[in-house]
């Protein structure tokens, strides 16, 4: 764990879930790539990326989760987003990304 953030996947049999937690910006983007990229392995069903414990979240954690998108798009994996506090949420919907993902509680 790098100071301000924490990334980990949570595997559930076909479900995997991407958790972030604290400020997802520069110094956290190589983690969130790295974590990103296990989540998909073995091509689960799902990956749910879990904000609800992020902080903050820059354009470089934006970049991370775009890759995310484009490798899951290649795949038979569907990606569900567990919605973060509103400032965080605000970035996602500025860039369109949550239309990428199913909202989940």
């Amino acid at each position: 764990m790098a100071a301000g953030h924490e990334v980990s996947v949570e595997r559930d049999g076909d479900k995997v879930r991407l958790v972030l937690t604290g400020e997802i910006d520069l110094s956290a983007a190589p983690d969130v790539a790295v974590h990103a990229e296990q989540a998909l392995v073995g091509n689960p069903a799902t990956v749910v990326v879990d904000l609800s414990g992020a902080t903050f979240l820059d354009s470089s954690g934006i970049g991370a989760l775009v890759v995310l998108t484009n490798s899951a798009e290649s795949r038979p994996t569907t990606l569900h987003l567990k919605p973060g506090p509103p400032n965080v949420m605000r970035v996602l919907d500025l860039v369109g990304l949550t239309d990428t993902f199913q909202l989940v509680d």
